[in-house]
């Protein structure tokens, strides 16, 4: 029932009335809107108002104090979300009754919520965990001795509880420090003999001789089980060579968290779509001049492309310590110097590239675009343009739309020396995916909202709402297919007709199924559903071909 509550929350509070009703009749009082994100109710807001009980307060105003106080205990200690400062109304139908509260299996709710939080921070793009963590250190301390910090041997219950009392002893670190460092040597993997030498006092103090009751020598301890560890694993050493290996994986890793390699392959394929565009007739078309004129046009926007995700890092570093504390700029993986050299070495190899290569109108088209994504990004008088939803939709779509369709159409159109001329299909594409590029700007400020705000960002999700962002953002995908499917219907062309409007119904289909499995509250889920749409934008690509 309780595990059930977390995620069945509309099933419990609103099938008989409005969850705001409820929550005045049971606490007296309803947050102002500002307080409240969603079914949310921010912590601060819970401490003003409920932080003291009056004196001498009737038993009806006492009662209404415990159900705030049981509320964020439960809200940030045993069942915490990662934001770690709201607290949700879900336990409004627990409260409510309070002579109730102990018929709930609490430990097994918290523990289920627990494993669920954990399962979900082994995905690698999660980067915070929640849940009841000081639960969870308490059970470490409890189960592994090596890590405890001196002065947790004491017993007392409940067993968390002992840890509220090491702030006011003197705590030797140094000690924890070096069995930390002893134990994750070797580039982080343990060592299966010092564990067992880091034990050995644990268990000489602590285990007895069940035959006769005395203590296991140390002879007999390390004959029996520490010489047997050694012998056993002797051949499990690592070679030599894996320290190279793990830093060369490490460092391709790295660059590609700061690259943002997901937007980048659908860069390609955008630009290899818009490149076929210019070909008017594949049998009269030389397949190496096509080639070599794809990667003239690939090189030196692939290099600005690391320019303009470099830029915008360097410039949100503070934002992203809070929405993408991954990122190697905000996890310090990169230094600012070296992402400095990395921008700045970008920006003039894709220039330099550009203008060598000769291509006059790809070289334009790269200088408009790489403009436009410099003044959304860099905080300067009258840039940083990304603080305003209209200029920055319009700077990163403008942007994305020249360089990754027009540019490698014009260019395309020089290689092959062919008359310029603008096909139905072009149009098309570049009313298509000036749509897609508006989504993408609008749906990635949904999972960033906390780091938006902290720096004064005027985004539509905090205007508006992530609900009411996400779903403007799924109908105008939807209305985007819906333009596909009347310009496939309307082509004089058969097979055109009948591709373009059975595919793009299908991905209308599919998108609608995709959107309906996210999660409005999980960060993670909408960043999922984020990346996914340079998906939908990469099969776009593919489908704009067929229109005739």
């Amino acid at each position: 029932m309780v595990s059930g509550c977390l995620t069945d929350f509309h099933l419990y509070i609103e099938g008989g009335r409005p969850a705001w009703q409820w929550f005045r009749e049971l606490l007296g009082v309803v947050p102002p809107e500002n307080q409240v994100q969603k079914f949310a109710v921010n912590c601060t807001w819970f401490q003003e108002t409920f932080g003291e009980c009056p004196d001498r307060a009737d038993e009806e105003t006492i009662r209404r104090f415990a159900r705030a106080y049981i509320m964020m205990l439960l809200g940030t200690q045993l069942f915490a979300d990662k934001s770690g400062n709201r607290i949700h109304i879900r336990w409004l139908p627990y409260v409510a009754r309070l002579e109730e509260m102990g018929r709930y299996s609490w430990g097994s709710a918290a523990l289920a919520w627990l494993y669920r939080c954990m399962c979900r921070v082994a995905n690698r793009h999660v980067v915070k965990l929640a849940g009841p963590l000081q639960l969870l250190q308490s059970w470490i301390f409890w189960r592994f001795p090596t890590f405890r910090p001196t002065g947790y041997d004491e017993i007392s219950w409940p067993l968390a509880s002992r840890w509220k009392f090491l702030k006011e002893r003197e705590i030797h670190k140094q000690p924890l420090r070096n069995t930390r460092r002893a134990l994750w040597n070797n580039n982080g993997k343990l060592s299966k003999e010092y564990c067992i030498k880091m034990q050995h006092n644990y268990w000489k103090n602590h285990c007895t001789n069940l035959k006769g009751g005395s203590m296991m020598s140390d002879d007999k301890f390390e004959k029996k089980y520490l010489v047997n560890a050694t012998s056993k694993n002797s051949h499990d050493e690592p070679k030599k060579s894996q320290p190279i290996l793990e830093f060369i994986k490490d460092g391709m890793d790295t660059f590609r968290q700061f690259s943002r390699l997901y937007a980048f392959f659908s860069f390609i394929s955008s630009g290899l779509s818009s490149s076929l565009l210019a070909v008017d007739n594949l049998s009269n078309i030389s397949p190496k001049m096509f080639l070599i004129g794809f990667l003239q046009f690939l090189i030196p926007n692939c290099i600005m492309f690391q320019y303009i995700v470099g830029v915008n890092q360097l410039a949100d570093i503070e934002i992203d310590k809070i929405n993408k504390p991954y990122l190697p700029l905000a996890s310090g993986k990169y230094s600012l110097r070296n992402a400095i050299i990395i921008v700045a070495s970008s920006l003039l190899m894709g220039f330099g590239s550009a203008w060598v290569l000769g291509s006059r109108p790809m070289f334009w088209c790269l200088v408009i675009s790489t403009m436009l994504m410099t003044a959304y990004s860099v905080n300067l008088p009258l840039l940083r343009w990304k603080r305003s939803t209209i200029l920055a939709t319009l700077s990163l779509a403008s942007s994305m739309t020249i360089g990754q369709h027009i540019a490698p159409f014009l260019h395309m159109k020089t290689v092959l020396k062919k008359a310029l001329n603008y096909p139905r299909s072009l149009v098309f594409t570049v009313v298509v995916v000036s749509l897609f590029y508006t989504v993408i700007s609008l749906a990635k400020d949904i999972p960033d909202i906390e780091g938006d705000k902290a720096a004064g960002h005027k985004t539509l999700a905090i205007h508006l709402g992530p609900r009411r962002v996400f779903w403007f953002c799924i109908s105008l995908l939807q209305m985007t297919y819906g333009i596909a499917i009347i310009m496939g219907a309307l082509s004089p062309i058969l097979w055109s007709k009948i591709f373009t409007v059975v595919t793009h119904f299908i991905m209308s289909i599919i998108l609608w199924y995709r959107a309906n499995s996210v999660d409005l509250s999980n960060n993670d889920s909408l960043q999922s559903f984020y990346m996914a749409i340079f998906v939908f934008l990469s099969v776009e690509n593919f489908l704009v071909l067929f229109v005739r």
